[in-house]
């Protein structure tokens, strides 16, 4: 049986390894960066340094189970998957892991997805993520990747409109406009929140509330970083539909990133979609399934639209999103 190296020792590490045993495969070594090996173990295992386990394994499958969008740590692992047999493992921020099985069961909707993108950047970029997805191979990560204010030039922005920010976290993606409004539920980012918008101008309001479908109230989990998800129990928060907040106020532009509950969301803001047919930029990585789910469930709800998919470069297949434009604008 060919030996196999996880690399990485955080969340999602424990996440494949767990799962890794449950499907009875077998595994060889764990493995830190070398800085950052210490003689420590990992659910059991001895984390050797990555050069040692090459050392060990020279042979081995290198399954790489942490993630980073920084050049430096990218260009370690381009260098690494040049020289060794590697893959990027997509572990699962929500819901279950992507397989053939899946895929053979999703395909009608994966093609007809394929057709509702409005230009060929969209269409290969949704194809190396179908394969990456499948093949877990690293080059696939590396295709068709854009920054964030390129992919922005896509929905003609500007500084006028009014900007809902779904899952504010902490201020990071308050873009410029005239108008904004905050939602960000965990109390600790929050605070953040309402502290980082002191040296901003502009009218800006914050509301500590989750977005979903409906406003029933919901538990979210007891991180307070950028994880923060709807848990079947935790810190109970009020929720709030996009539909019911903005019944008598006015939306040019929508963000969502909210750690998976885009679709719910996007099912509460049908109303206001179709009377004030603003702008979007909706994230598709969190379920697996969410690069064609998305994207169906849009053209769905929101007719006469350009939908277009753009990633920011970063491994895994995080920071994939669906922006949307009304295509007389």
């Amino acid at each position: 049986m060919r030996k196999l190296i996880i690399y990485g020792t955080g969340d999602g590490a424990s996440v494949l390894i767990s799962h890794l045993i449950e499907k009875g495969v077998s595994i060889s070594a764990v493995a830190a960066s070398d800085d950052f090996a210490r003689n420590q173990t990992f659910m059991g295992y001895k984390v050797l340094k990555i050069s040692e386990a090459l050392k060990k394994f020279p042979n081995a499958l290198v399954v790489v189970a942490f993630g980073s969008d920084r050049p430096d740590v990218i260009q370690k692992i381009k260098e690494l998957n040049s020289k060794h047999d590697l893959i990027v493992a997509e572990i699962p921020l929500c819901g279950d892991f992507f397989d053939e099985n899946i895929c053979q069961k999703d395909r009608e909707k994966i093609d007809f997805c394929r057709g509702l993108f409005a230009d060929k950047q969209s269409v290969l970029l949704f194809d190396s993520m179908l394969r990456y997805k499948l093949y877990n191979r690293f080059d696939d990560l590396m295709e068709y990747t854009e920054k964030r204010e390129e992919s922005l030039e896509l929905l003609n922005l500007n500084n006028d409109m009014i900007y809902a920010d779904i899952g504010a976290y902490r201020g990071e993606t308050l873009y410029d406009f005239k108008k904004v409004y905050a939602f960000e539920p965990a109390e600790k980012n929050f605070i953040h929140l309402k502290e980082n918008i002191k040296s901003r101008d502009g009218e800006v309001t914050l509301i500590q509330k989750a977005v979903t479908q409906d406003n029933k109230g919901a538990y979210i989990s007891q991180n307070n970083g950028r994880g923060v998800k709807i848990s079947d129990k935790g810190i109970k928060v009020e929720t709030v539909s996009l539909n019911e907040y903005f019944k008598d106020k006015r939306v040019d532009f929508i963000k969502m990133d909210i750690e998976g509950q885009e679709k719910q969301a996007l099912l509460g803001a049908d109303k206001i979609l179709k009377r004030d047919r603003p702008k979007l930029l909706i994230s598709a990585y969190h379920y697996p399934d969410d690069f064609y789910k998305i994207p169906i469930l849009i053209n769905e709800i929101y007719k006469d639209v350009k939908i277009y998919l753009r990633r920011e470069k970063c491994f895994p297949a995080w920071e994939l999103n669906v922006y949307v434009r009304p295509d007389y604008k």
